[in-house]
């Protein structure tokens, strides 16, 4: 692999796996910072509303820098009131005393549990308590700072791999898996086995998890969708009779108990309204409920901005329902349904909001278990994995120690084995053909090249092989005055001289397709066969001639050196 293209695919992964990473990193941080802001409201809305009005440098300041003294990641606390206002926002500390503003759209909800939102300075955590609700911003420096830190160590590790692949001309690549491959034995056939299993586990787990994710998502939010209408509408004609009864004479006596207690309990519920069908106006936010502004008695509030599809569709049916994602914030569930009294006339609509608070920890809980469920499985598949390599590559070992074996020159060599498969056959195989080499290695030793060689390749071997007469040339070759020459010189230099004398006369010999019969004392017998597959006569006597030419025109040479 080039440099070039190798840094290339480096960077797109580091770039891959911290954006991973960071995904994984703020949401867990988010999670623990909403369990941290709603362990920590009741603290700061008490201190609200003891020392904010009447003794706000003595008590309240001070508390608040104390409060996010110990807790820096904390970057700014907003006190929301019912109907909008801040009534506190820390980042206006150093004026002294903060000015009371409207604060943004997706912060003016009240929540039936906390909610994370983003913000421009890290994570946001609206959490209700009370009238109020406190916003709590949190910043990912660390999570960013960790990020950059692993992106500046993976990049200069990036520049010197290209450094060292480009300029000093080293494979990494390949360098790197020869030195594994020595240490870890990563060519191994039980490794690259095992890695195999344990990579299809993690691939088939982790399909098996995102897809069960999905599916109990997708579930649990069909769930939630059809709970919501069906408590809509279930509830629908006890708000309008409650709205009837009590709205205008015991208002904050039994109308306003009786949404409160709806809303809490109602799983998600985060707000009613009441919209005239006449007029198309709201005569009953609980928004303002909860702010404290009680209504004026025979005027309306403002108008309800229903969209003509809803309009369209509340007119052929009594509900209508859809997923609502705004623009910053998470997505809600609104349900309008229309309110029909014992004439059948229609002279409300009830609207109600539904958050994805529960949501959220269900499909944690759920994706935790399939989780749980999976490990253990995973972990048995690894393990059946290692114990059904040893089955393969037992064999594979015993195979090829018997290999080195025979190459070493030991032919007794029995591979005992019951396996009844594939490996069992080639084991029996490998035996047998172990059995067969030895016996025509001691085969050999008593014959000519050309009887082994009939020998070999009969059909049924010996017992297929008996006398037959063929046309050949004997040729005898020995040394003159061999004993006289002898007896000026060393054994060690006889030796020499032979097996010098003789590699250089068998050359010859087989270069005119003679065979050496055998060698007695400085005596050669070879013999000139004719062409047994080509069934055609060959004239043995005068390829024989040339060799003895050839054998005289070469000890000439040898005489000299």
């Amino acid at each position: 692999m080039r440099p070039r293209n190798l840094s290339a695919v480096a960077a797109l992964l580091l770039v891959f796996v911290l954006s991973f990473l960071k995904s994984s990193w703020i949401t867990d941080y988010s999670q623990k910072k909403a369990d941290f802001a709603q362990s920590k409201n009741e603290s700061i809305f008490n201190l609200f509303q003891a020392s904010f009005y009447f003794y706000f440098d003595d008590q309240f300041k001070p508390g608040i820098d104390d409060f996010l003294k110990k807790n820096p990641d904390l970057r700014r606390i907003i006190i929301i009131s019912g109907n909008g206002q801040a009534a506190f926002d820390s980042k206006d500390l150093s004026v002294g005393k903060t000015v009371p503003y409207k604060v943004d759209q997706s912060l003016a909800i009240r929540p039936a549990a906390p909610l994370i939102l983003s913000d421009p300075q890290g994570v946001g955590i609206l959490v209700p308590t009370g009238q109020y609700s406190i916003y709590y911003v949190f910043s990912l420096a660390a999570i960013t700072m960790r990020v950059f830190v692993i992106f500046s160590v993976g990049i200069a590790l990036i520049a010197l791999l290209w450094f060292v692949t480009a300029f000093l001309k080293i494979e990494v690549w390949s360098t790197l898996t020869r030195v594994l491959g020595s240490t870890f034995h990563v060519y191994s056939l039980r490794s690259k086995f095992v890695a195999t299993i344990v990579m299809v586990n993690v691939l088939t787990g982790a399909i098996i998890f995102m897809s069960q994710s999905q599916v109990q998502k997708r579930e649990q939010t069909e769930r939630l969708i059809t709970n919501s209408i069906l408590l809509s509408e279930l509830s629908r004609d006890h708000i309008i009779s409650s709205f009837s009864n009590f709205f205008y004479f015991y208002y904050n006596d039994k109308f306003v108990p009786t949404i409160k207690h709806d809303i809490a309990t109602k799983e998600n519920l985060v707000l009613i309204r009441i919209i005239s069908r006449k007029s198309g106006m709201v005569v009953f936010d609980s928004e303002e409920m909860a702010a404290g502004k009680q209504p004026v008695p025979g005027i309306e509030g403002k108008k309800a901005d229903f969209s003509d599809e809803v309009l369209g569709e509340l007119k052929k049916s009594e509900t209508y329902h859809s997923v609502v994602s705004p623009s910053s914030g998470d997505p809600f569930i609104q349900v309008v349904t229309a309110y029909r009294n014992e004439n059948g006339e229609s002279p409300f609509y009830v609207e109600y909001i539904f958050s994805f608070a529960s949501l959220r920890d269900r499909i944690a809980l759920i994706q935790k278990q399939i989780m749980m469920d999976l490990i253990p499985s995973m972990l048995l598949g690894i393990v059946i994995a290692i114990l059904f390599s040893q089955l393969v590559v037992g064999p594979i070992k015993k195979l090829v120690d018997a290999t080195v074996s025979i190459t070493g020159g030991n032919y007794d060599v029995n591979i005992v084995t019951n396996k009844r498969d594939e490996l069992g056959d080639l084991m029996r195989a490998f035996s047998n053909m172990a059995g067969e080499l030895k016996r025509k290695t001691e085969l050999k030793k008593y014959l000519s090249a050309h009887s082994y060689r009939k020998i070999t390749e009969a059909p049924d071997g010996l017992s297929n092989v008996g006398g037959a007469r063929v046309r050949a040339t004997v040729l005898f070759c020995d040394i003159r005055n061999f004993v006289n020459v002898c007896e000026t010189m060393d054994a060690e230099e006889v030796t020499s001289m032979l097996n010098e004398y003789f590699s250089c006369m068998v050359e010859v010999i087989y270069r005119h397709k003679g065979e050496v019969d055998k060698f007695i004392g400085d005596a050669v017998l070879a013999v000139f066969y004719e062409n047994d597959v080509m069934k055609q006569p060959v004239n043995t006597a005068l390829h024989a001639i040339y060799c003895a030419m050839e054998m005289r025109e070469k000890l000439s040479e040898f005489n000299v050196r």
